[in-house]
């Protein structure tokens, strides 16, 4: 859909409309595409014990997944403290350095 209104459009060429169509044929292509399903493969249950085996090994799939995040997200936090102290560190040996010039 064009931003000019149909009035601004005096020359009666649809050619503006045409691109708008296309740009917009193109956004909903690209928002299809970022769609993305993790794949789930079912197999054959025999009996409620298999349902509840097969639920388990989900469930623990799920949580071990989760605890993998966590431990990364864990890891770029101490990442991300051990920068700020050596920064700190820095920043107060400077201060001091300061310091000691502005007292002599």
């Amino acid at each position: 859909m064009s931003k000019r209104s149909l009035s601004d459009n005096s020359d009666g060429s649809d050619q503006d409309d045409a691109q708008s169509t296309a740009d917009d044929q193109e956004i909903a292509a690209k928002k299809r595409r970022l769609v993305a399903f993790e794949t789930v493969r079912l197999l054959s249950v025999t009996g409620v014990n298999d349902i509840d085996d097969k639920k388990a090994k989900v469930q623990a799939y799920k949580l071990s997944e989760a605890l993998r995040h966590k431990n990364k997200q864990l890891k770029i936090k101490e990442r991300e403290i051990e920068r700020l102290r050596q920064r700190q560190m820095t920043d107060e040996n400077t201060s001091c350095t300061i310091n000691r010039h502005w007292n002599n």
